[in-house]
């Protein structure tokens, strides 16, 4: 069986519009920009393909929920409850979130909901010509049981023909590239999280409460809280994102 891992991003949702396969699957954390989630709304809508949300949960009995545009959390509960559950943070090198809320969430539907054998199921990801390190660190990976495959990569598609492409289409992704999917994700360059604050600040407060309840951050350089006050000053920081499956592009 192919599933589309739909991060609701233009790549992802690139193959969505322009690739076969059976299922397509969007974990939603509850920390994504509202855009973000109107943007898969859309091209469910446009496109003609149903896109299953899914939440983890570990309330559950199966630790996920079933959602949709409308009940999808928007205050981070996903997230919320996988700190609490674990009583530490994630961070550069522990990203359980990505594990538990992504990769897990969509193994449980499809091994105790769908009673699919994984190791029979292909998992269409996006990774594009010009990202060569995702594609050879996922190419031979099975850690989840399943076939990872990545058509653009072999096709030579890059960023720039994705942005071509919807460029053309009646609809886009309405978000600034530094709001990303997860808004302050500890993977996302100091530049941005900064952009984000002053526009935003009050998208820090759920990541403060975070590292209050926890007593810890999610960056060992800064907290929340301290980078809150550096979006206040005048600042020229320059630094990378490092790769996570959740971009945006």
């Amino acid at each position: 069986m192919k599933i589309l891992s739909f991060s609701g991003g233009r790549t992802s949702a690139y193959m969505l519009a322009n690739y076969e396969f059976d299922l397509a699957i969007f974990c939603n954390t509850g920390k994504e920009a509202e855009g973000t989630l109107d943007f898969i709304r859309k091209c469910g809508e446009f496109y003609d393909k149903e896109i299953i949300w899914l939440e983890y949960n570990p309330e559950n009995k199966n630790k996920f929920d079933i959602v949709n545009f409308e009940t999808a959390s928007r205050n981070g509960e996903p997230f919320e409850k996988l700190i609490i559950k674990n009583k530490f943070l994630p961070n550069q090198q522990m990203r359980f979130c990505t594990v538990e809320m992504k990769a897990k969430t969509i193994k449980r539907y499809l091994k105790n909901y769908l009673k699919l054998d994984i190791s029979d199921v292909e998992m269409i990801l996006g990774i594009r010509a010009d990202e060569p390190n995702r594609y050879y660190k996922l190419k031979d990976s099975n850690i989840n049981g399943w076939e990872n495959v990545m058509p653009l990569f072999k096709a030579n598609i890059t960023k720039k023909h994705i942005f071509e492409f919807w460029k053309k289409q009646p609809f886009d992704l309405n978000i600034n590239s530094h709001e990303g999917n997860c808004d302050l994700c500890f993977l996302k360059g100091i530049t941005k999280k900064i952009e984000l604050l002053r526009q935003n600040p009050k998208v820090a407060d759920w990541w403060i409460e975070m590292e209050k309840n926890i007593n810890a951050t999610f960056n060992k350089n800064y907290s929340v809280s301290e980078l809150l006050k550096m979006s206040k000053e005048q600042l020229n920081l320059f630094d990378n994102d490092i790769e996570c499956f959740c971009n945006i592009d």
